[in-house]
């Protein structure tokens, strides 16, 4: 009888520890997975300002120092360069649209993620660009910004 009673708490104390770190994997995770919400939706609201031809909206996802692989200025450029180019191909192609698919997120630290997924760029001229991307982002002041883009 004194081996069972000696042989409880240990098991009660391995049942807790082994709970403890199950439910911390757990919410680790979810922490992630909202946190990689949080990276594509600033991908989305970039898309989305561009689509709707919101260029304020488009740049408010970026840092001020982010540097941008454009298609149109044909390298990678600042975001004032970035406004620019823009704007100007905006005045000659006012139907293009573009959409980002097959997203994935990782992280190299807290503040820090990627995100790989595919541009599709669809033009007044009809010649679709479609593209592999990746995006840098920083999360600053609590914000998640694209501080860099690269097409590959």
């Amino acid at each position: 009888m004194k081996r069972d009673r000696a042989w409880l708490p240990a098991s009660a104390l391995w049942l807790l520890l082994a709970a403890s770190l199950t439910s911390n994997v757990w919410g680790q995770a979810s922490d992630t997975e909202a946190e990689s919400k949080l990276v594509k939706s600033v991908i989305d609201e970039a898309t989305k300002a561009f689509n709707d031809r919101k260029l304020e909206g488009v740049l408010a996802q970026y840092s001020d120092d982010a540097m941008i692989d454009s298609k149109v200025a044909q390298r990678k450029v600042s975001k004032a360069d970035y406004k620019d180019a823009v704007s100007k191909a905006w005045e000659r192609d006012t139907k293009s649209w573009g959409e980002q698919k097959d997203l994935r997120v990782s992280f190299s630290d807290a503040t820090h993620a990627v995100v790989d997924g595919m541009t599709y760029i669809h033009p007044q001229s009809g010649q679709n660009i479609i593209q592999k991307n990746e995006w840098k982002l920083e999360k600053r002041a609590g914000r998640w910004l694209i501080v860099e883009t690269t097409y590959k």
